[in-house]
């Protein structure tokens, strides 16, 4: 269980979320074209406050995250840094406290095996539509988000710092799930042992530690 405490992450304004400013923005815009009804304009992702949203939704089990488009998420942001230049290891103080991802022959090795397993659908298909950017590693399914595979879930662990590995990077990121969610919201979950929960935490983290609340999706050819 990790150590919590106080950060200036909690005071971020986009935790003033409101319901009237995400459906003014929903209703202002157009559906999207069926060629281009992929989950980044859908879900309006290229705007930090939906990607926030999004997150907070995830990690709130009482609110319904539609599998499909976590899936899609998490299926993107794995195929873009599957393609990055592998990571020297740190050798000063300043890229020991980087909080870029690092990528590593066995990082690499373990998107490779999750972008390839059985549970990968290679063909883009997502429940009644396809997406544009290539196959979906099925994480999730059904309404209530329930876990398809819980090996998916150890892998997706493993692309996380651990607290041994990098303590700093290790907290900064429940840190952030603690500003998303609350802490105390954090501890009850965790006291619960709610193993639902418990991964779409690990989605959440695997998502922040590779920069898709602070950068968005990468976009990258298809597979």
């Amino acid at each position: 269980m990790p150590i919590f405490r106080t950060t200036g992450t909690t005071s971020s304004p986009l935790l003033l979320r409101t319901t009237t400013s995400s459906s003014s923005s929903s209703s202002s815009s157009p559906p999207p074209a069926d060629d281009e009804a992929d989950v980044v304009q859908r879900l309006n992702l290229k705007r930090q406050f939906e990607r926030w949203a999004f997150l907070q939704d995830l990690l709130e089990l009482d609110v319904e995250s539609n599998a499909d488009d976590v899936n899609e998420v998490v299926s993107i942001v794995l195929r873009s840094y599957r393609h990055q230049p592998l990571t020297p290891a740190p050798k000063t103080k300043r890229e020991r406290e980087s909080a870029a991802p690092r990528i590593s022959e066995a990082t690499r090795e373990v998107m490779n095996r999750l972008l390839t397993s059985r549970s990968y659908d290679g063909s883009g298909s997502v429940g009644a539509t396809t997406t544009t950017n290539g196959g979906v590693l099925r994480v999730f399914e059904g309404e209530d988000c329930l876990v398809t595979n819980c090996d998916i879930i150890n892998d997706l662990e493993s692309l996380l710092p651990s607290d041994d590995e990098d303590h700093d990077a290790y907290m900064s990121l429940w840190d952030i799930v603690i500003a998303l969610h609350g802490m105390e919201n954090v501890k009850m979950s965790q006291k619960e042992g709610n193993k639902e929960w418990d991964a779409r935490c690990v989605v959440a983290r695997f998502l922040i530690h590779y920069d898709f609340l602070t950068e968005g999706i990468i976009e990258t050819p298809s597979d």
